[in-house]
C-alpha cells in the first residue's frame, strides 16, 4: 500500500508526531520498549522531511542514524498549544477524579465502593466532581491545602 501526502498534510503529520511523542515519552526517564513501533514509524516519516522541503524541521544525526525534530518544528506549529491545552485539561480532570474517589471512599467505605455497579459509581462520583469543578473554576488551586505533612515527621527525609 502507498499513501500520498501533500506538503500541507505532511506538515500536519509532523505536528501529530510531535503530539504523539509528547504523550508517549515526555514524562518518562527512558523510552518504554512498548513504544518502539511508534518510534520506528516516526523515524520513517521524519526521513521524508527533505523530500517535502522541510529539512529545517527535522535533522538527521548521522552518528546515531536517527532523525530528530528541530527547535523550528517545536516552535513553528500548533502542537505545543494542543499539548498545553491537553495537559491543563487533564490536570484538572484527574485532580477532580482522584479527589472525588477519595471523598466517596471515605463516605461509603472501600467495600461498598467496590460493590457499586458502574452506573451507580459514576452517579455518585459526579456529585463530588461537580463540587470540585465549581471550586476549581472559581479559585483554581488557591484554596487547596495539604493538612498533614508526613515529611516533617521524618527528620532525614529530603525536602523538595
Amino acid at each position: 500500500m502507498k499513501i500520498d501526502f501533500t506538503k500541507k498534510e505532511y506538515r500536519a503529520l509532523l505536528d501529530l508526531l510531535q503530539i504523539a511523542d509528547w504523550v508517549l515519552h515526555a514524562h518518562k526517564a527512558e523510552e518504554p520498549p512498548k513504544t518502539k513501533l511508534y518510534r520506528e514509524l516516526e523515524q520513517k516519516i521524519f526521513s521524508l522531511a527533505k523530500d517535502f522541503g522541510y529539512e529545517e524541521l527535522v535533522e538527521h544525526a548521522a552518528a546515531q542514524d536517527r532523525y530528530y525534530p528541530t527547535r523550528a518544528l517545536e516552535e513553528s506549529g500548533p502542537a505545543m498549544d494542543f499539548i498545553e491545552d491537553f495537559e491543563e485539561d487533564a490536570f484538572w480532570s484527574q485532580l477532580a477524579k482522584h479527589l472525588s474517589e477519595r471523598d466517596l471512599r471515605r463516605e461509603i467505605g472501600e467495600q461498598q465502593l467496590e460493590a457499586l455497579d458502574r452506573g451507580e459509581l459514576w452517579e455518585l462520583l459526579e456529585v463530588h466532581e461537580t463540587k470540585y469543578w465549581d471550586e476549581f473554576q472559581r479559585h483554581g488551586v488557591e484554596r487547596l491545602e495539604i493538612t498533614e505533612h508526613p515529611w516533617h515527621e521524618t527528620p532525614n527525609m529530603p525536602r523538595a
